[in-house]
């Protein structure tokens, strides 16, 4: 509060034109939930100014350089958020908005924006949400990233910055060495952790780098349970002669990725509780094939309840 109060008492409309932005990102797609403050960095950030969080940094100058730029500021970042929207992302899936500054800057900056870039850019978001590199030292990890996007140009004696190249690339990012020994890499290791995940924010993350090709901005995916979570009870898996103390592993392997799809809402709701073998099987053979190919599902294991803990491994193993 007392950084917003500092910001709009030197610029008369601040407080209407950041709150309008705010509005504005927070309805598009599926919503979003960004705050002042989140703004404020981005502002920040894309000013050229300081990245540290704090009064000093918005000193009189530099509200004055928000203000002068407040155009190219809040376009930047709605074309940022109308990427997110195309990635499939909302408020509950987003789980850290600093990830998606750098993006906004790299807009900002005259960045070109093609299917090849988004890809890299939609990976490099990815990458950064599941390793949780904007956790502790998030401040430091911006600063890093805008240093190794930007260059110092003097144009008329006035110090100004430009994107070094004009291309988001994700493989160079993998270069940039960031504090605290954070990475944009995954390793192996890594993987086998991802798959662990159940489902959540953090599964969606997963499912969407598997899922490459889907419209995300013109259909809703939901996260489906392949086998339905209806099924996981005791007395099925009594009924099945599941030994006891089995039934814990059961449970857990329920939510997490490899019994989860990215399904189109419509479908999701059609398919609701129903046995997977019984709703497979009433799709026609094309569709079946196509079905199996589009979701990773393996060929040589019996769909069938009883044969689950088969699946989700040959599953995993396609994943």
């Amino acid at each position: 509060d007392l950084l917003f109060s500092t910001i709009v008492a030197t610029w008369e409309n601040g407080r209407e034109e950041i709150e309008g932005l705010l509005k504005h990102i927070n309805t598009k797609g599926e919503r979003f939930n960004f705050s002042n403050e989140f703004l404020m960095r981005c502002c920040l950030v894309l000013s050229d100014s300081p990245v540290l969080y704090k009064v000093n940094s918005f000193k009189s100058e530099n509200v004055q350089k928000i203000k002068d730029e407040w155009k190219d500021i809040s376009s930047a970042v709605s074309q940022m958020v109308d990427l997110l929207v195309e990635f499939g992302f909302s408020s509950n899936t987003l789980t850290s908005h600093n990830a998606t500054i750098i993006i906004a800057y790299y807009i900002m900056k005259g960045g070109e924006i093609n299917k090849d870039i988004k890809r890299d850019i939609k990976k490099y978001l990815i990458h950064a949400l599941l390793n949780g590199i904007y956790g502790s030292t998030q401040e430091q990890v911006i600063a890093a990233l805008r240093n190794a996007f930007r260059e110092e140009k003097l144009i008329n004696g006035q110090k100004t910055y430009e994107l070094k190249v004009k291309k988001f690339v994700f493989n160079d990012l993998l270069l940039i060495k960031l504090p605290s020994r954070k990475t944009l890499y995954v390793r192996d290791v890594d993987i086998e952790n991802f798959l662990t995940y159940k489902l959540s924010a953090s599964s969606f993350l997963v499912l969407s780098l598997l899922y490459p090709n889907l419209k995300y901005s013109e259909v809703q995916f939901h996260q489906d349970h392949i086998h339905p979570h209806s099924g996981f009870t005791k007395e099925k898996l009594k009924k099945m002669n599941i030994q006891e103390e089995d039934w814990q592993t059961w449970f857990l392997y329920r939510d997490l990725i490899p019994n989860i799809q990215l399904l189109e809402g419509r479908q999701n709701e059609s398919k609701n509780a129903t046995e997977f073998k019984k709703w497979f099987e009433k799709k026609s053979k094309d569709e079946q094939g196509q079905f199996c190919i589009s979701n990773y599902i393996p060929l040589d294991v019996d769909y069938d309840f009883s044969s689950f803990m088969q699946f989700f491994e040959k599953r995993k193993s396609l994943l």
